[in-house]
């Protein structure tokens, strides 16, 4: 996970320089924009911390569906195979 965290420190300093330009650039507002510097930052911060727990979760629900899933599959084989043999 430490690369992952890296990438997301660098994503998220790239995401809240890139919203501070756009605000003030494109949209106008000089340095007014840095006010929005302080919600972004939360913003960020809150996806590097939840990201990691989403990601957990998905991969448990995926391994478990696929689990599930190939049990039914090797299930259906053997029905087919059995029927085979009659």
């Amino acid at each position: 996970y430490p690369s992952m965290l890296f990438g997301a420190i660098v994503a998220e300093i790239i995401m809240i320089v890139g919203y501070f330009l756009y605000s003030c650039l494109i949209m106008g507002e000089g340095l007014a924009a840095a006010a929005s510097i302080l919600g972004n930052v939360v913003q960020g911060t809150v996806g590097i911390i939840a990201a990691p727990l989403l990601v957990e979760v998905m991969l448990y629900a995926v391994k478990g569906f696929v689990k599930n899933k190939g049990d039914k599959l090797e299930t259906i084989e053997k029905k087919e195979d059995n029927n085979d043999k009659i």
